[in-house]
């Protein structure tokens, strides 16, 4: 997992999944309690703020003041839209944070503290794709941690014993029991059971 994912950054990612169970600890996920304790671990605010975007499921991660960093997301997404959003925007702030925090913080005192947002740089191509699907991987990480997942799973093996996994109701079965309860959506959760060869 996490495949091109710096050391640093992977660790501090652990490290902001230890401090939610610590001191949070719900399922689903709280997004703002991480958002919260990450703000510790990176030094940045992170505030989130709904846009009018003209797709669903869009996000944007934009840099605005010291140390601020606003997470817009799409004003109609649903719930799970959001909450997967928002972790995704949050695994990019990881990155971006470390990497270019002084040089953002230049710019806008140069230009004002009061200055637009400043859209943090999009990468394009291969590159661009890679970072994606890395911030997608992250975001499942954060709203279904793989402990806490197969604790549902073991919770649930009789029931599941019971389901042929390699018929598509069995499997949808299963997508939609963990969907529910980690609140995000089955089509995500089915890729992120793949990705980690979770088989039951």
């Amino acid at each position: 997992m996490f495949q091109g994912l710096k050391p640093h950054h992977r660790r501090l990612l652990e490290k902001l999944v230890n401090i939610y169970f610590e001191k949070d600890g719900r399922i689903p996920v709280r997004v703002l309690s991480l958002f919260k304790f990450a703000e510790d671990l990176i030094g940045v605010k992170l505030l989130a703020e709904p846009h009018n975007f003209p797709n669903e499921g869009m996000g944007l991660l934009a840099y605005k003041g010291r140390n601020k960093l606003f997470v817009y997301y799409g004003l109609n997404d649903s719930r799970r839209e959001r909450r997967f959003t928002l972790a995704h925007e949050l695994a990019h702030a990881f990155s971006w944070t470390s990497e270019y925090t002084e040089k953002f913080d230049k710019c806008c005192v140069n230009n004002g503290y009061n200055a637009e947002p400043y859209i943090l740089p999009f990468l394009y191509g291969k590159a661009e794709k890679i970072n994606e699907e890395i911030c997608d991987q992250v975001a499942m990480y954060l709203l279904c941690p793989l402990v806490e997942v197969k604790k549902v799973i073991a919770m649930e093996a009789w029931r599941l014993s019971q389901l042929d996994m390699f018929d598509l109701k069995g499997g949808f079965v299963v997508c939609k029991l963990l969907s529910d309860r980690f609140d995000v959506s089955t089509g995500f959760i089915k890729k992120y059971l793949e990705d980690n060869e979770i088989s039951f």
